[in-house]
């Protein structure tokens, strides 16, 4: 990968001709390979698509590099990278980011259309707007690490483990805390459709308000709920990544119409 990507992993096409990139966005503390089984999944859509996730800095082979303290920032650098791809490469773009990779997808689809590149569809999930946030009250880490331990059992194991813990802990402070800090201010409406999805028993964010999202496009807007948590993608993945086929398919369909 080149350095004008090092945002970028690039997980190959779900067949010889495809029609369209889907860049993922992981969760606070998440990883870009947490997406490597997506391919699989989306390969029974009407369209090929190209499997690219979004390597957050402080994890996996990004180890090394510092935490990038600012949502925003990150969604230039993403925007960046994903500039050259598409010159490189041209492909209309499909944007999908869990939880805070919400909040950075959206920044990203936002000046991706300000460049004028191909962005058809922003796929939200278990999060709102950032014009319908407050404010994130900072927690200490053993209140974090509880936290993350409730929400999502895998995250325990690792922080149990004295050795994995060292090596995630930064990437999870850092990115709970540009989090917390990510409220304020508004974005421009989109011109694309967005699709926000999410769990009908997930405590954190409530499902009702992903309605929010409908006052951040001009274009068609529809909410798609899951039975699960705020992890409700996992219960059932086959059946999840099958329904985002059917948005992708749907969205990539009236892109070329239109």
């Amino acid at each position: 990968m080149s350095g004008r990507r090092e945002w970028l992993r690039d997980y190959g096409a779900t067949g010889p001709c495809p029609g369209v990139r889907m860049v993922c966005f992981p969760h606070a503390g998440g990883n870009a390979s947490a997406y490597a089984a997506w391919r699989n999944g989306l390969a029974g859509g009407a369209e090929d698509v190209e499997l690219v996730a979004v390597r957050y800095p402080a994890r996996e082979d990004r180890l090394l590099d510092p935490p990038v303290p600012s949502l925003r920032a990150m969604a230039r650098m993403v925007a960046a990278d994903l500039e050259n791809l598409h010159a490189e490469a041209p492909l209309p773009l499909v944007l999908f980011g869990h939880s805070m990779g919400g909040s950075i997808a959206h920044e990203v689809a936002v000046l991706l259309r300000g460049a004028g590149l191909p962005v058809a569809l922003l796929l939200v999930s278990a999060r709102l707007p950032v014009a319908a946030l407050t404010p994130g009250r900072h927690q200490s880490d053993a209140e974090l690490a509880a936290t993350l331990c409730d929400m999502d059992p895998g995250t325990g194991e690792v922080l149990n483990d004295p050795e994995l813990r060292e090596l995630v802990w930064p990437a999870i402070r850092a990115d709970h805390d540009a989090t917390n800090r990510y409220h304020g201010h508004r974005l421009p409406r989109l011109d694309i459709p967005i699709v926000a999805l999410g769990g009908h028993g997930d405590d954190r964010v409530d499902p009702k308000a992903l309605s929010f999202w409908r006052e951040c496009t001009d274009a068609e807007f529809r909410i798609s709920l899951f039975e699960g948590g705020h992890f409700y993608y996992r219960d059932d993945l086959e059946r999840f990544l099958s329904i985002v086929s059917t948005h992708v398919s749907g969205a990539i369909a009236a892109f070329s119409r239109g």
